[in-house]
């Protein structure tokens, strides 16, 4: 006898037998078919997911980052108008100096050549923003008794390298002066006063 014909005489004996296997598998098929298909979908949702959170989480990380630079632009336009009208924060002195006389006079002993600040200028040091040479000396006003501190620029450096700009000062007019409180308050002196 053949194989192929005793499995038909099995399937014919144990029918009902044989339908509700054939109905098993077929249902442990179609759930195994099912669930690799959730799965895949599944997978898809989450990609899908994952992605317009990515771009939603860039479009966030960006617009944070511009509200930061701008912010950091504010502020920055901020310290620069602070520290304008504070003046200038950084004292090059001669190498030679001493420090202790300077601090203890708050003027300095020793001047530099002009030369060394338009050197300054036509470096490419682009930290500086401004350089305003000046030469400050502690001096006897003999007229009013008094020792002064006298001191004399001629005006902001432009730099070589950068685009020229206003000067953080306004120059004083040739043949006028600008006197701080303690001189002009106690003279009661007004602008256009005569020294």
């Amino acid at each position: 006898m053949k194989i192929s014909r005793l499995v038909v005489q099995e399937i014919a004996h144990r029918f009902v037998n044989f339908v509700l296997a054939v109905i098993g598998v077929s249902i442990a098929v179609a759930c195994l078919v099912a669930s690799v298909t959730m799965i895949d979908a599944g997978e898809i949702q989450s990609q899908k997911l994952v992605a317009e959170g990515k771009t939603e989480s860039e479009r966030l990380v960006a617009k944070r980052e511009k509200e930061v630079k701008d912010a950091g632009k504010q502020l920055n336009d901020e310290m620069r108008k602070i520290t304008k009208g504070l003046g200038f924060n950084i004292v090059v002195l001669a190498e030679d100096e001493d420090i202790a006389a300077f601090h203890a006079e708050g003027t300095p002993t020793r001047t530099m050549p002009q030369e060394y600040v338009d050197r300054l200028a036509k470096s490419p040091i682009v930290v500086i923003n401004h350089l305003l040479p000046i030469v400050t000396k502690k001096v006897e006003w003999a007229e009013e008794k008094q020792t002064i501190v006298l001191t004399g620029t001629r005006g902001e450096v432009p730099q070589a390298h950068r685009d020229p700009k206003k000067p953080l000062l306004d120059l004083v007019p040739k043949g006028k002066v600008v006197l701080g409180y303690r001189l002009h308050h106690p003279r009661k002196l007004k602008p256009g006063s005569k020294l």
